[in-house]
């Protein structure tokens, strides 16, 4: 049996979820200039997360960026422009959905 304490609990992790994703898509939104500019030369997420380190732009959590951060961004930025993926390649040609609401689907 659920509790209004269980009900409260489900309900702000859904707010957060909701809340960390909107922040991540206006972050990708934020960046999307940076890398349409970093993606005339680089053709890796390796290289993608180095010209960003080398211009001094933090990684979402501060530090530095790597590779997954770089797939994740696109991922997010790819929702944000709702046309499909922003960088095409080997490494990466994103889903039209993010990794959290991939698994809020699969629950």
């Amino acid at each position: 049996m659920k509790t209004a304490l269980d009900r409260f609990t489900v309900k702000g992790r859904e707010t957060s979820i909701r809340v960390r994703q909107e922040r991540a898509r206006q972050r990708a939104a934020d960046l999307a200039p940076v890398i349409e500019e970093i993606r005339g030369g680089a053709t890796t997420l390796q290289a993608i997360a180095k010209a960003l380190n080398a211009r001094d732009i933090p990684a979402p959590r501060g530090g530095h960026w790597t590779p997954v951060q770089v797939s994740r961004l696109l991922t997010y930025a790819a929702a944000v422009h709702d046309d499909g993926p922003v960088f095409e390649g080997d490494a990466l040609a994103g889903p039209s959905v993010t990794p959290v609401e991939q698994r809020a689907r699969q629950e």
